[in-house]
């Protein structure tokens, strides 16, 4: 049995296990490349990450989401359903970055992964909301959205300018 106190085996067998990560490569639609910062800093952070994003910028707001998803307006983002069948044909592991512009408190950037947005639906947190005007529609439109309430997915640090 290994010695869990034993520090300089751990940070020795981390450095093995972070080798070994970034040679399996296991997460699919992801580059993970070692931070470089680590030569000179064993404590900086192990990994940079170059991942399959897609960005989805909010500038109005549901004005009936309270009414019609119990959401209310101000937290309100939908994300239509043709895009989330895409992702998870071809992008099983993408990040939908969303840019929310309101000018309201929810303003903000905040990531979802395709599962937190299957467990949102199922847990009820998130709706799927169909569009009545499109049902007959030739254009090519979403038929539906799914639509979420921000205060569920995770709001990035904004950027000191």
């Amino acid at each position: 049995m290994m010695d869990t106190e034993n520090k300089q085996f751990w940070c020795i067998e981390g450095v093995k296990l972070e080798s070994d990560f970034i040679n399996q490569q296991p997460i699919d639609g992801w580059k993970v490349v070692e931070n470089p910062e680590k030569a000179e800093n064993e404590f900086a952070h192990d990994f940079t990450v170059v991942v399959k994003a897609d960005l989805k910028s909010m500038q109005t707001p549901w004005k009936y989401a309270q009414s019609m998803f119990g959401i209310p307006s101000h937290a309100a983002i939908s994300i239509n359903g043709k895009d989330f069948m895409r992702y998870s044909r071809l992008y099983p592991n993408i990040i939908i970055i969303c840019d929310v512009r309101y000018e309201l408190e929810s303003d903000g950037v905040y990531i979802m992964t395709l599962p937190r947005a299957r467990a949102l639906l199922k847990e009820g947190k998130a709706v799927r909301h169909n569009y009545k005007n499109r049902v007959d529609d030739t254009e090519g439109n979403a038929k539906f959205s799914y639509v979420f309430d921000v205060r569920c997915l995770d709001k990035l640090e904004a950027k000191n300018v």
